[in-house]
């Protein structure tokens, strides 16, 4: 098989287990009668963006740099809204 052949089956497949991830989380918790918080917009955001950012950067659309710097951002962004306990329970 040609590289791009192995690239594009890779993508493929990276992207159905992306939409197949995020549509399991919304039915699941629609079954369960839960509202869509915060968390759950986060956890979206990371099994959408992460995988499509490799992406990118397996295709070579994007430089090492880039993808550092958005993944720094995206969990800097998903890490800050975990609170901070100061006291011991």
């Amino acid at each position: 098989m040609s590289d791009s052949i192995m690239k594009l089956i890779i993508t493929l497949l990276t992207l159905s287990i992306i939409a197949a991830d995020s549509i399991y989380l919304i039915c699941y918790l629609n079954k369960q009668n839960a509202p869509i918080r915060t968390t759950v917009v986060q956890a979206l955001g990371v099994l959408l963006l992460v995988p499509l950012v490799f992406l990118l950067s397996f295709w070579d659309k994007l430089e090492s740099q880039v993808v550092a710097t958005i993944l720094g951002a995206f969990i800097g962004y998903v890490f800050s809204r975990i609170p901070l306990k100061e006291e011991w329970n």
